[in-house]
This record gives structure tokens, C-alpha cells and sequence, in this order.
């Protein structure tokens, strides 16, 4: 069978004791209040907490963690979310449609469409009412039941991937994403790197229509690092993590804010042959800049 490729994300082993939340039930959200996750919100969801509060998910990088009995009744995994669950969790329906559920506890659900973008990842215990499609990734190292069926596979729709449970070929520990000299400075670092071909950078002026930008292949190195040029918009970055054997995972995904306005801290110019002159001339010449981030630019005049 093909090695597969996921991610081990900090965010999947011990994240209710390490993570400060946007909301946690309890605390600054009711047991019954719904919210619109934007880009980069999470959502904490206690040990010993019964809550049916829903969620709706309209921006990247949303993370939810639930370690008591939660019901929303249905939910939908968009914009490349990651829900964990380490508890209890019953919904009518579990949409999978771009992102990612990792249950490590117990989950029902009636239905469980995993589509195109969506990955499941199982180490616990899924029961369904009555149907599992899988058009996504699917690595079942727990178990799945099925109500309505004698056989525990019968209400399996594949056409997916189903992912053998084995060794992870790489665990991310950090991705980051700032401007630094003019430019975007991406960096992650690894660990248990295996079987890893390349690291491809994408980017996004929406956070969910990505396009790819630049390589690096793997090496066995630690870190890896990458840069990309300056935008006046929020701009967001994810990696596609390629095995060699073309399977591929996704990183979470980080968003740079537009860079300040800097300051010119000198000025010089020269001729249209690039000659140093000590201030502008007639005919074409060139202002040079030097900013205080470390960066020049250049403009060309005319002056009569």
C-alpha cells in the first residue's frame, strides 16, 4: 500500500491545556450561543460541559476542540478547519466538506459525507445512523459502526482515499509567515521527516482559493524556509506536504496582514547609464531608495 501522508499538528495532542481560545464554553460563550468562526478563531468546548451550541465556519485557519458532550445537531468543516474531538460528540450531520474532523474519542452522527477537500482521521469510535461517504481521505484506525447494518462496512460509500494507519513521514512542528526585508519570510520546522519529496508553498488572497508559488525539496533538514514578494492586501499561506509516493497533506493555514508604510532613510541618484550623480540633472535620471526595513526602490524621472 502507498505510505501515507498526514500532518501530526501540535494542535492534535494536548491542545485544551496548551491553547488560549477565542471562545470556550462556559467562560465567554453560552452552552446554547451559536457564532460565525472568522479566519484564525477557536472555539474550546470543556470536560464536563453538555453544549448544543453550532457553529459557522467562513474563514481559514478556524480550529474547534471539544473535550465534553457536545450536540450541535449539524455542522459543516469549510475553509480548512480542524475539529478535534476527545469527548462525546452527536450531530445529525457532519458535513467534511473542506477541512479536517480527528476524533480521539467517541462521535455519532447519521451521516458522514467526507467530500473532495475533507480528511477523517479516526482513533476512537464512530457510530452512524446510516451512511459514511467517502470522497476525501479517510484513516480509520479506531472503529466505525453502523447502526442499520449487520456488517460494520455496509453503510461505506467509497470512492475516496482510505488511508492505512502507520508511521506519520513528518511532523510539523511551527509555520510561520511575516514580512521581513520587503518580502514575505516563510519558515517550519520538522521532525521525523520520512519518505517527504518537497514542500510546495501556497497562496491565497482569500484563504481559500490557493495557488501554488514555489518548492523547496526536502532534505532531512529541521527547518525549511521560503520567501515570497510584498502585497498590499492580507495575503494567507499553507504547505502541501508531498510524499514521495504522490500522496500529499495539508498545513494549516497563516495569514500576513499588510505591511506598515516604512520610511525612506536615503536617497541617491544616477544617469540613465547608472552613473552616480549628485542630484538630479537634465534628461532621464534615476531616484534610488533605501527604506528602513532594509529594502530600495527605484523610479525614473525626466526633468526638463
Amino acid at each position: 500500500m502507498k505510505t501515507c501522508l498526514f500532518l501530526l499538528l501540535s494542535l492534535f495532542c494536548g491542545v485544551a491545556r496548551a491553547q488560549t481560545y477565542t471562545y470556550t464554553v462556559g467562560q465567554n460563550l453560552r452552552w446554547d450561543e451559536g457564532r460565525v468562526l472568522r479566519a484564525g478563531e477557536s472555539v474550546h468546548i470543556p470536560a464536563g460541559t453538555l453544549p448544543y451550541c453550532t457553529f459557522q465556519i467562513v474563514g481559514p485557519g478556524v480550529t474547534i476542540v471539544n473535550d465534553g458532550n457536545w450536540s450541535p445537531g449539524q455542522l459543516a468543516l469549510e475553509h480548512g478547519a480542524l475539529l478535534t474531538n476527545n469527548g462525546n460528540l452527536n450531530a445529525f450531520f457532519l458535513d467534511v466538506a473542506d477541512g479536517t474532523f480527528a476524533n480521539n474519542g467517541t462521535a455519532t452522527f447519521l451521516n458522514l459525507p467526507i467530500r473532495a477537500a475533507g480528511t477523517v482521521r479516526n482513533k476512537g469510535s464512530i457510530w452512524l445512523g446510516w451512511q459514511l461517504s467517502n470522497a476525501g481521505r479517510l484513516q480509520n484506525c479506531g472503529t466505525i459502526r453502523f447502526s442499520n447494518y449487520q456488517s460494520p462496512v455496509g453503510g461505506l460509500l467509497p470512492g475516496g482515499q482510505e488511508l492505512p494507519c502507520g508511521p506519520l513521514p513528518v511532523t510539523l512542528l511551527t509555520f510561520t509567515a511575516h514580512y521581513a526585508g520587503g518580502a514575505v519570510a516563510l519558515a517550519w520546522a520538522v521532525a521525523q521527516e520520512v519518505n517527504v519529496a518537497r514542500y510546495e508553498v501556497e497562496r491565497s488572497g482569500d484563504g481559500q482559493r490557493f495557488s501554488r508559488v514555489s518548492d523547496v525539496l526536502a532534505s532531512g533538514a529541521p527547518a525549511y524556509a521560503a520567501r515570497d514578494g510584498r502585497s498590499p492586501e492580507t495575503v494567507y499561506y499553507r504547505l502541501k506536504v508531498v510524499d514521495r509516493d504522490a500522496t500529499y497533506a495539508y498545513s494549516p493555514v497563516v495569514a500576513v496582514a499588510p505591511e506598515a508604510p516604512g520610511q525612506v532613510v536615503s536617497v541617491h541618484y544616477c544617469d540613465i547609464l547608472g552613473r552616480a550623480i549628485a542630484k538630479p540633472s537634465a534628461g532621464f535620471y534615476i531616484e534610488i531608495s533605501r527604506w528602513d526595513d532594509g529594502h530600495r526602490t527605484s523610479r525614473k524621472f525626466y526633468q526638463p
